[in-house]
Formats: C-alpha cells, sequence, structure tokens
C-alpha cells in the first residue's frame, strides 16, 4: 500500500468522534456461527467513519468500516441484517473481504447486495469491510457469519489420454444440476453442449473427429465453474 492508504488504515489513533474501527488495524473481531444459524451477530455503525481505501471494484466509497475473523471453513455466507439508514437517502452498503496484511491486502469478494455466499476460502485471518457510497449517508447494521461445509463436486476424466472416447463422472454429495462444455485452447465450443445430474452422472463423450492435443472441459454445476483437461492422442 502507497503511503497515504497505509496511513489511513493503520492510524493507531482514530479521531474520537468516528468508531473505532474506522481504521484496519482496529477491526472488530467477529465470531463464526459454525451451527448454520446467526445466533451471534454484532452490531455495528458507520456513523462519522472515514474512507480508508479506494474500491476494488470501482465504486465510490464514502464511509467504512472493518472486521476481522478467523476461518476454517471453505465456504461462508456473510449477511448484513437490520440495515438502517441514520441519514442521507440511500441505504446501500457494500461489503468487501480481504486477505493478507498492508503490504499484500488482495481483495477476495465484493458486493453490494446485504447476503454472500462465499466459496473457495483457505484457513486463516480474513478482514471485512462494510462501506456505504454516499458521503452524505451512514447506516446502523448487524453483520453475521454462517460457516458451511460445502464440498465440491469430484471431476473423472478417463482414459485421459484417450484415441478420442472419454468417459466423464460427476461426483458430488448433494444433488445437482451440470452442463459440460468441450472447447479448444482458444476458447472455442467445439461439439454442442451436454446436460448432467444427479440421475445421470456419467456421460460417454466422443471426440474421436479432433485432432490431438488438449481440450477443456469446462463444467457449469448449479452456478458454478470449473475447468478440466483432456489429452486427445490417437
Amino acid at each position: 500500500l502507497n503511503t497515504e492508504r497505509e496511513s489511513l488504515i493503520l492510524d493507531p489513533s482514530p479521531s474520537p468522534n468516528r468508531p473505532n474501527n474506522d481504521i484496519l488495524s482496529h477491526a472488530t473481531v467477529l465470531e463464526v456461527n459454525r451451527d448454520g444459524s446467526c445466533r451471534t451477530f454484532t452490531s455495528s455503525t458507520n456513523l462519522n467513519a472515514s474512507q480508508s481505501m479506494p474500491s476494488a471494484i470501482g465504486l465510490d466509497v464514502a464511509r467504512d468500516v472493518w472486521f476481522s475473523f478467523e476461518n476454517n471453513a471453505t465456504a461462508l455466507i456473510v449477511k448484513l441484517n437490520d440495515v438502517v439508514s441514520r441519514g442521507g437517502h440511500d441505504s446501500t452498503l457494500v461489503i468487501e473481504l480481504m486477505k493478507g496484511d498492508c503490504d499484500n491486502l488482495q481483495t477476495v469478494y465484493s458486493s453490494n447486495s446485504n447476503e454472500h455466499l462465499i466459496y473457495d476460502l483457505s484457513v486463516g485471518t480474513y478482514f471485512i469491510r462494510v462501506y456505504s457510497k454516499d458521503e452524505n449517508a451512514h447506516q446502523s447494521f448487524d453483520i453475521c457469519l454462517q460457516e458451511l461445509s460445502i464440498d465440491k463436486p469430484e471431476f473423472e476424466l478417463y482414459p485421459n489420454p484417450s484415441s478420442g472416447y472419454f468417459t466423464v463422472k460427476i461426483t458430488a454429495s448433494a444433488p445437482f444440476n451440470a452442463t459440460l462444455n468441450v472447447r479448444n485452447l482458444l476458447g472455442q465450443q467445439i461439439i454442442d453442449s451436454i446436460e448432467m445430474d444427479h440421475f445421470f452422472p456419467t456421460k460417454e463423450i466422443d471426440l474421436s473427429g479432433l485432432n490431438n492435443g488438449v481440450y477443456i472441459l469446462e463444467f457449469n454445476v448449479d452456478g458454478e465453474r470449473f475447468l478440466e483437461k483432456v489429452v486427445l492422442n490417437k
């Protein structure tokens, strides 16, 4: 971070009129609900908060406050409940999930909805920045974290490499609907889309009419995109 942004984020002496978690070093520690509930939540406000740093997704940032939590799950729901406008005309709040430290703070996820399902998390410390987009608006809200145990689907491709005929199988811990697209390395779709689901999780694919090389299998499973590679060697 540059000097100006570093001073805004790490200043150890926030103004007495500002919320204590106005800066990263004073982030409010959140407890993660591990039973799927929102029994444990934290009430907060961005009244008199300042702007710490620009938005990662190009939105205006007016008043932001910081939270932190220790994560042990691969998926998490972040909720803002009871959002109330306490000034101005815009009650919209943006959540930005970050990982790292001031020298390498990376945005993992950002959205302006009040409920967020976030996948592909790793173990460690995360920071959440909640901010308004209007400098004349401020809000009060409750923030809640819910841990989810979601297993990614597993993909079997065999034989791989192959002379042209592949078997594809999806294994998942819950019912699913999926679409399979086969693309070349330029991203061009080369056969018709194949529908799959938990009733028919196995499909045979014929690529024998294609040239030798590497091809990309693009799986869209319930809105999530996964990529696998197959090698054609006739």
